[in-house]
């Protein structure tokens, strides 16, 4: 069995021997390296357990390609020195796991166990996701794997994305899969047809009215937008709207 990897950043170099040798000691594989090289070692699929020390100079690039961009949810074990506030940029603070250092052995162990459950967690969440993610959008084409890694890339994200195809090729398949697998799926689905809205009713349609506001407005009533509050507005034949 493969050894679970840590990616220890430390530029104390007895610290740093310290941590290495008691993280050997628990069986774990042990890659000390350079803060600039992390982007190069880490993904999500594999989450290994990340160790950084306070006095690495972070590059804000390095934080934003990871976290932002690559869209990486790992937690990071922080060792920092006693006393000493920790300054941090915001992105990368909210996956710290603070340990105080110098620190027992059982407290460190207790640290590394946790961090351990949370890359755990991480791995199987993303298996899961693998497996049960797109069981409508059949196919093993390389075309259909390129459309659900899109798809994974995007669910994560609240931009709005754009779907090009012919009528027929399951456009709405793909925004339906990128919302029941975002933080939105708990909220309301709204498809509209724009192709198939007279033009004079299209305003009406997106964002509602009043009563009266318009010959045969008879009530209220509410719009697209606001029935997809929180959730996900799927604007199809977007292209032939009036």
């Amino acid at each position: 069995m493969a050894l679970q990897k840590v990616l220890l950043i430390d530029n104390d170099e007895k610290r740093c021997l310290e941590i290495k040798t008691v993280l050997s000691f628990l069986d774990y594989k042990v890659n000390v390296l350079e803060i600039e090289k992390l982007a190069n070692v880490v993904n999500a699929e594999e989450s290994p357990l990340i160790v950084l020390a306070e006095g690495v100079k972070i590059n804000p690039d390095i934080v934003h390609d990871l976290f932002v961009d690559r869209k990486l949810h790992q937690p990071i074990l922080y060792i920092h020195n006693k006393g000493r506030p920790a300054t941090i940029s915001k992105i990368l603070r909210s996956y710290l796991v603070p340990l105080e250092w110098p620190t027992s052995y059982q407290s460190f162990v207790k640290s590394i166990r946790q961090l351990q459950s949370s890359a755990n967690s991480l791995t199987e969440e993303m298996t899961q996701r693998a497996t049960e993610l797109f069981r409508s959008l059949v196919g093993n084409s390389q075309e259909v794997k390129r459309v659900r890694q899109l798809i994974q890339q995007v669910c994560v994200s609240d931009a709005t994305v754009l779907i090009l195809g012919e009528s027929g090729t399951g456009k709405e398949v793909i925004a339906r899969n990128i919302h029941y697998h975002s933080a939105r799926r708990q909220k309301a689905f709204v498809p509209i047809n724009c192709g198939a809205i007279p033009a004079e009713l299209i305003e009406s349609e997106l964002f509602g009215h009043e009563k009266g506001a318009f010959t045969g407005a008879l009530t209220a009533r509410q719009g697209r937008f606001e029935l997809a509050e929180g959730g996900t507005l799927f604007l199809d034949e977007i292209g032939d709207m009036p």
